[in-house]
């Protein structure tokens, strides 16, 4: 008889959490997935079996609900889908222990997380863009006078493009790196080659890439609009080998732009990144990996070339007429069939 794991995705009402529901319902392994999120209003409770309502994941009480929640229901496996959760869940160990967490360690976390320890850590093996810690007026100049404008100013600790600020002069460079909390200053990556977001998965006797072009949409989320397959060799190289720099095993995000001079790195997500769903859909299974990882079960190397795609995000509606928020299968009745490759 085969096995059914109860799954616990958190963040439900998210991009991330809803994606990774999407990616392991296309796994070959049977899962029951709940979802947990901080408002009992969350639409993201169309996509799962139920839908718990907790506190904020600063709150004092967040781990004792989450622990209290995954007794209840018996959870094998917790997925953290926002970088606070992960944050605080990464160190309750003892609170989880029945439960096994699906993220990356504390120190893969606490060295990645941060764009300038990152870039610190990678510079002596990978190629990388000018950069300057932002507090460091001097290094920020070299810099400008190595590249001139445009220039990127980020938070350190922030995922997402919503908070990147793009330069184009010295007052306005002044402006950005007074703001912004603990900046961090990048070079402008022309992006003449296209920008690509490449999943990574790594254990033992096992890697794989794969690998998106990619459009952000220029209001909405600051994640992925629009994604290609594209395999693109130097691409998937490049970033399989920022990837192992990290010594990360599990599933990361490498974000790059080929520019003129060749691939760079924008920045790496130790996480799971937005396209999971769509990585799945190609056959690139790294949420399921990571699961089937931690029970120790050995991933064997894939049968068939990774399915072409393109992706495309898009806004829709669920509605609740006193049973839950659910979608109506006749306001897109050939969404499922064309999916399903069925005309």
């Amino acid at each position: 008889m085969t096995k059914t794991y109860t799954v616990l995705v958190t963040g439900i009402g998210g991009i991330l959490g809803q994606s990774l529901v999407k990616a392991l319902r296309l796994s070959e392994t049977t899962f029951d997935i709940h979802g947990c999120d901080v408002t009992a209003e969350c639409y993201g409770q169309a996509l799962v079996q139920e839908c718990h309502q907790v506190s904020h994941a600063t709150d004092p009480g967040y781990i004792d609900e989450i622990a209290k929640l995954c007794t209840t229901l018996g959870v094998d496996f917790i997925i953290p889908a926002s970088d606070p959760e992960i944050e605080i869940l990464v160190g309750a160990d003892t609170a989880l222990a029945s439960t096994s967490l699906i993220c990356q360690p504390e120190e893969i976390l606490s060295t990645f997380g941060d764009k300038l320890i990152a870039v610190e850590h990678l510079a002596s093996s990978i190629t990388l863009s000018p950069w300057a810690d932002g507090t460091d007026r001097k290094a920020v100049k070299r810099v400008v006078e190595q590249t001139g404008f445009p220039i990127i100013v980020k938070a350190r600790r922030s995922s997402g493009s919503r908070a990147v600020n793009k330069v184009e002069d010295p007052e306005s460079l002044d402006r950005a790196l007074e703001t912004t909390r603990e900046p961090f200053v990048q070079a402008y990556l022309d992006d003449s080659g296209g920008e690509y977001s490449v999943g990574i998965f790594r254990c033992d006797g096992f890697e794989e890439a794969i690998s998106f072009r990619r459009e952000i949409h220029p209001i909405m989320s600051g994640c992925s609009w629009f994604a290609e397959l594209d395999q693109d060799s130097e691409v998937t190289q490049y970033a399989m080998q920022v990837a192992k720099s990290t010594s990360a095993l599990g599933s990361i995000n490498v974000q790059l732009r080929v520019t003129r001079d060749g691939p760079r790195l924008l920045e790496v997500n130790p996480r799971f990144s937005s396209l999971v769903a769509a990585r799945a859909a190609c056959g690139f299974m790294d949420a399921e990996w990571s699961i089937l990882t931690a029970l120790g079960t050995t991933i064997c190397p894939l049968k068939h070339p990774y399915r072409p795609m393109r992706f495309h995000r898009f806004t829709h509606e669920v509605v609740d007429f006193g049973d839950g928020y659910m979608g109506l299968p006749e306001w897109s009745p050939y969404l499922h069939s064309h999916v399903a490759g069925e005309k």
